[in-house]
């Protein structure tokens, strides 16, 4: 059986950079107490 590697890269990639956003960007607000903006700016860094 084929493995089609180009379809694992493309969903190991976009699961990554989710699990990026939710714990880092998360972390900032629950932590933190980071403002709504700090939250949009480190999500928008990480993606």
């Amino acid at each position: 059986m084929k493995t089609n590697y180009l379809k694992r890269y493309i969903i190991s990639s976009y699961v990554l950079v989710w699990m990026l956003i939710i714990f880092v960007a998360g972390a900032a607000i629950l932590v933190f107490h980071a403002p709504p903006v700090i939250m949009w700016i480190v999500r928008n860094l990480i993606a």
